[in-house]
């Protein structure tokens, strides 16, 4: 499940982004990376590419990566896509900088767009040095409206135990429409999130249970910011469009949320 990540750069990254993601990776335990650079067709010299590529690399095999390199032509998110698949990757690693004009327009379209397009886990990392912050994965949060989409995250989560201390479970939901009726809705979600505890409680020493009514990316994001999450786990849709993906849930919490965040289909 994480034995192997595809890991798009744009050969700007600095050694000490480079650092900061080796050492982030290797918490999930990743053991093989593949570089992957995609330039527009008749852009760039190939050459030049590759030996950043290459210095990359060898900065990264120091930390105990198997590690090969990939240099594409065309669109973008679809060669990102098309060598996940062709490579036998466990998810896709897309780094992401708030302040960064490069990054910015990744997360405005290339990475929405390889959300939308791929069948692989996509993990969108974020990086706050500004706040001082280790960047361990001590808690996760996921959230889960308790349908298939959710559900299909679930090993993953469980896989995360092996690092992580602590799992936050928070069901975001709208009232029901009569008093009767939100009883018994309560009642239900209580029965299945005490069933999800169940199943979490031999990965995690500690498991927190939140239910929530309302506009399901605020309630997400609130539990970030209070409960101090590292990374969210998430189930969403796939193959449609980009802006119905957990009812622009996903996109949401990516574009906002103060965290690293994987993304299942």
């Amino acid at each position: 499940m994480f034995q192997k990540a595809l890991l798009p750069l744009d050969i700007h990254e600095t050694e000490t982004e480079i650092v900061s993601m080796a050492n982030y990776i290797n918490q999930i335990g990743i053991k093989y990376l593949r570089l992957l650079h995609v330039v527009s067709p008749g852009w760039g010299n190939r050459k030049q590419i590759m030996d950043k590529l290459n210095n990359l690399g060898v900065l990264l095999h120091s930390f105990g990566y198997g590690i090969t390199i990939d240099v594409r032509e065309g669109y973008t998110p679809g060669e990102i896509c098309e060598a996940a698949t062709e490579n036998d990757i466990g998810f896709i690693f897309l780094p992401w900088r708030r302040k960064s004009k490069v990054y910015r327009t990744l997360l405005g379209s290339t990475a929405k767009e390889v959300v939308r397009l791929t069948d692989q886990p996509v993990l969108v990392y974020k990086s706050f040095p500004e706040n001082g912050k280790e960047e361990n994965i001590y808690r996760i949060l996921y959230p889960t409206d308790l349908k298939g989409a959710a559900a299909r995250a679930v090993p993953y989560v469980k896989a995360l135990g092996k690092q992580a201390s602590a799992v936050v479970l928070l069901h975001a939901g709208q009232r029901a429409a009569d008093p009767v009726s939100e009883e018994k809705r309560q009642k239900a979600i209580n029965k299945q999130m005490g069933e999800l505890k169940n199943i979490f409680s031999p990965y995690f020493s500690i498991i927190e249970s939140n239910s929530s009514i309302g506009i399901p990316y605020r309630n997400i994001l609130k539990q970030v910011d209070d409960k101090l999450i590292d990374l969210i786990v998430m189930g969403r849709f796939n193959k449609i469009p980009i802006h119905t993906i957990m009812g622009s849930t996903s996109v949401r919490v990516v574009d906002q949320a103060r965290c690293s965040l994987m993304l299942i289909p």
